[in-house]
């Protein structure tokens, strides 16, 4: 009898255990799903600089990782963050983490590696509340290639969360020639003198995938950064963060290099301000056109706002294409009605 209640205890605590172990990750999963990618940019560039200790006869991937998430939830966010990677490469090398602040500063944040599921692991330094946005940046290395008669790569764009919007942009090599891509491009354009696939997507769900091939033919292993830091920059403000001397009461002289080997930590944040505007001409440029849901905007104060701010944003792209304002002002006023 008495090891029956026994028997009976045990099993009681281990059912009541697992009742609590599948709530609270019932509560944490409810707490993923509620962010979604406002805004995400990947950008592939082979061969565009050395990180420390590197090979300098070998060459190397760099992946840029930029993104704006928003809880679109009803509870606060306090949970880790995670993209997937190639963490399984033996050269693997994640070079930064940062995220944005309130007053829109990158400051880099601690991560770990979860090698079991192949993910770059964070935790926000801040809680995102509902309705914010979180903007944060993920910059690594590792060795993807193929080398024979020509250099190949693959390359796997995932989706973590939910997606309204994302960007693709692959980068060529300097001084590469005969570049094969599998997929035909939403965009081409050149960026720091050099040349720029763009692929856009939106609406995407968790887990999404896309493939892409590349090759090319290059014969000087000097990297792009390297080959642009002997290059004089225009002397036009699209270029003036890529001067030597970063002290913004310098103006940009005539003999400026296009960027300095010394200054190109983050690779990836720099060319994203240099494409702001090849990134939002190919998304206006292909977004399909929107139906208006907006027909009783009129008699609800509260769809007139969301009608609103919906233009605002719409405004703000414009004139961030026109010139009209920099990049630093669209992000803030972008920010300030999310």
């Amino acid at each position: 009898m008495i090891l029956t209640y026994q028997k009976w205890l045990i099993a009681s605590v281990v059912a009541i255990f697992s009742l609590t172990i599948l709530q609270v990750n019932a509560v944490l999963g409810n707490e993923q799903e509620s962010l979604i990618y406002e805004d995400l940019n990947v950008q592939v560039m082979p061969e565009y600089a050395l990180p420390d200790g590197w090979d300098e006869e070998r060459p190397n991937m760099l992946i840029g990782h930029h993104a704006i998430l928003t809880n679109e939830g009803d509870s606060e966010f306090q949970e880790e963050l995670s993209i997937h990677a190639p963490v399984d490469n033996p050269d693997f090398f994640p070079a930064f983490v940062g995220e944005y602040d309130d007053e829109d500063q990158l400051a880099a944040v601690e991560f770990t590696i979860d090698e079991k599921n192949e993910e770059i692991v964070w935790t926000p330094e801040q809680t995102i509340h509902p309705g914010e946005t979180y903007q944060y940046v993920i910059e690594y290395y590792y060795y993807p290639f193929e080398i024979e008669d020509q250099t190949s790569y693959s390359f796997t764009f995932e989706t973590n969360y939910p997606t309204k919007e994302a960007t693709v942009a692959i980068y060529t090599p300097y001084g590469a020639e005969n570049v094969e891509i599998n997929h035909e491009s939403d965009e081409q354009s050149e960026m720091m003198m050099v040349p720029v696939d763009g692929y856009r997507f939106s609406d995407l769900p968790v887990g999404e995938h896309e493939y892409f091939e590349v090759s090319y033919e290059k014969e000087d292993p000097i990297t792009t950064i390297d080959a642009l830091a002997k290059y004089e920059a225009p002397d036009d403000d699209m270029h003036a963060m890529f001067q030597n001397d970063l002290d913004n009461d310098t103006e940009l002289g005539p003999t400026a290099t296009m960027i300095s080997t010394e200054n190109s930590i983050l690779i990836s944040v720099s060319f994203v301000v240099a494409g702001s505007l090849f990134y939002l001409g190919m998304r206006q440029k292909y977004r399909a056109p929107q139906q208006s849901n907006h027909t009783n905007a009129k008699t609800k104060k509260g769809r007139i706002k969301e009608v609103d701010q919906e233009g605002e944003k719409q405004k703000l792209k414009q004139q961030f294409l026109d010139g009209e304002i920099d990049e630093e002002t669209y992000r803030k006023k972008r920010s300030a009605l999310s």
